[in-house]
Order: C-alpha cells, then structure tokens, then sequence
C-alpha cells in the first residue's frame, strides 16, 4: 500500500514537472524583417518568414497545420517560409524542395513535403481523436500551400509556395535558410542564402 502511494506521488510530480517543462516554451519572435530577397544570374528569390499570428489570421487555428503544438513532451517546432522565385533568364530553371535546408540551432534540416507533412498531422490528429472533416481541411491546406518536390519556373515566370521545417529548434539565434536554383541534371545555378535572427 505504501509503495503504490509513493509510486503514485512519483507520478503525479513527473507529470507536474513534464507540463511545466511543455508549457514555458514560446513561439518564435523575429528580431529583423520578416521578408529578405536576393538577385543573382538572373534570379530573384524572395523569403518571408510566417510567424504564428500571420498564420492563424490566414489558416485559423483548429485546421492549421503550419502552427507548433507548445503542449507535447517531444517537441517538434514547425518553421514556415514562404518561397518566391522569379526566372530572368532565358532557359527553365528548377527548384528542388529536397535541396532546400535550414542551419538552426546546431540543425541542419531539409523540409517536410505534402507527404510527410500530411503525414506527421494525419498521427497527431489520430491520437488527439480529431474530426474527419478538420483532417480533410488540413491534407488540402498542405496540398495547396507546401512546395511540390520539384517544380520548373519557366522563362520570365515565378513560383511561389512553402517550405516547412520540422525539428527541435531553439527559441534564440540565427537561422540560416539555403535555397539552391537549378539547372538541368540538377546542377546548381545559385545557392542563396538568406538570415534570420530569432
């Protein structure tokens, strides 16, 4: 009888002590500008960091799947930026989402895509008991928004879309955002680079 009264004591403090440690991590808070644009041969790539005010006033809340879950043990920060590429040459250029990577926190990280994405909500959403209609909302949020895995931007045209980010990022520093634009057989044109201060 003792030992299932300490027992339960334990787990009442570890499960004090693992929603203290959940509920005190923040959202992100930009330091700089939220949106860097850099020009190279020919190109013009823009970058826009989506904080979690800019996306619930756009997506809303319950069927967002671009915002952080603050109330897990194992926490995975979601980082959004929206891409824009605009081609100036006179040849097709392409754009890799698999190239694509993020240096944060001691992280390198390449982006989720419409799979993995869809994915990862499809386990919350299972384990939270969320409405089929609500899962629905989110799969189409990610179609229409997350970057396909390859896409071409033709001569004079631009693309847009986002670039996800999933991993045990920090509240503080310097994120470092690198976007390679292609050519065929995938060989780089131009890696640029944007920075982020958090």
């Amino acid at each position: 009888m003792k030992r299932n009264l300490y027992l339960l004591i334990a787990l009442v403090l570890l499960a004090g002590l693992i929603t203290g440690c959940v509920t005190t991590r923040q959202p992100l808070v930009l330091q700089d500008e939220p949106i860097k644009s850099a020009e190279a041969e020919d190109l013009k790539v823009t970058m826009r960091f989506l904080d979690d005010p800019t996306l619930k006033a756009k997506f809303g809340e319950r069927t967002n799947p671009f915002l952080t879950d603050y109330f897990t043990v194992q926490m995975k920060r979601i980082m959004v930026f929206e891409i824009t590429v605009e081609n100036m040459r006179e040849l097709s250029v392409g754009l890799a989402s698999k190239r694509l990577e993020i240096q944060f926190g001691g992280q390198n990280r390449t982006p989720y895509n419409r799979f993995q994405l869809t994915n990862y909500w499809e386990t919350k959403d299972e384990q939270q008991d969320t409405r089929k209609s609500d899962r629905a909302r989110k799969a189409g949020v990610i179609k229409d928004w997350v970057l396909p895995n390859e896409l071409t931007v033709a001569p004079g045209g631009k693309v847009k879309g986002y670039a996800v980010f999933l991993g045990n990022f920090p509240t503080y520093g310097t994120a470092v955002v690198y976007v390679p634009v292609l050519q065929a057989q995938e060989r780089p044109i131009h890696r640029f680079e944007f920075d982020f201060s958090f």
